[in-house]
């Protein structure tokens, strides 16, 4: 045999024998991440504040993530983002990348890390919670894109994205109630 020949066949052998059972696999038996507002659909007053949560489905040994957030800035306004509790629930410490809002556009930019020896979370949880003021009425997509899930070992997890949508109403009609005063009003038997 050939020395290359050799020499690879030597590496395989060594890497097989280091590679844990089933470790090939692990990203074909863990279901895909989805990451998805909520609610995904709903409907506020014009000048009401409403908080939308950035949620995560399936989550692997969650270590950090990224999102852009689109909207319609005529119809709603970003006033803040927070990390949620979830990135956090393992004990790793966390830190948030962000937020960078720019409401002109009607875009934001959040992220969060964590790190420590603790596993990252699985399963699900809120990522981050985005609060807004309806400014206009109409409808304004709520669309995630750039979502980016990396594990602790910071290996990328291609995450399923689902978009939302809000509805601005305009206020009511206003109804102004004022007590009834009769004055020198008598009844006559």
């Amino acid at each position: 045999m050939k020395p290359n020949l050799i020499l690879l066949l030597v590496m395989s052998l060594i890497a097989s024998v280091m590679t844990p059972v089933g470790a090939s696999n692990i990203g074909a038996l863990m279901p895909d991440p989805v990451v998805r507002l909520d609610p995904a659909d709903l409907t506020v007053q014009m000048g009401s504040p409403f908080t939308v949560t950035v949620m995560i489905n399936e989550a692997s040994d969650l270590g950090a993530f990224q999102f852009d957030l689109h909207y319609a800035p005529s119809i709603v306004q970003m006033e803040a983002i927070t990390l949620g509790d979830f990135l956090a629930s393992t004990g790793r410490v966390v830190s948030p990348a962000g937020p960078n809002i720019d409401n002109g556009t009607g875009f934001a930019s959040f992220g969060g890390f964590s790190f420590g020896t603790q596993p990252g979370p699985n399963g699900s949880g809120a990522l981050a919670l985005a609060r807004l003021r309806a400014v206009g009425a109409g409808t304004s997509p709520l669309d995630l894109q750039r979502v980016q899930v990396l594990n602790t070992r910071v290996n990328p997890q291609v995450p399923r994205v689902e978009d939302g949508v809000v509805t601005v109403k305009e206020g009511g009609e206003h109804k102004i109630h004022l007590p009834l005063v009769l004055k020198d009003y008598h009844v006559q038997p």
